[in-house]
């Protein structure tokens, strides 16, 4: 993302500004996503899991 992101930013003519708050935004989803699958890892399985972050990867990554 971040060696792509100057040049999404430029065509879209986004400021320096909007750019740092798509940087917050994507760290911050991270920071509240990380304790969220580790509860999960411990309720289900792991594979289950990890399956199921590839299939969420397909049309949101």
């Amino acid at each position: 993302m971040s060696n792509a992101l100057p040049t999404i930013i430029a065509d879209l003519e986004g400021t320096q500004t909007q750019y740092t708050w798509v940087i917050t935004a994507s760290l911050l989803a991270m920071t509240v996503s990380t304790p969220v699958w580790g509860k999960l890892s411990d309720l289900v399985s792991k594979k289950l899991l990890v399956q199921l972050a590839i299939i969420m990867f397909q049309p949101f990554g």
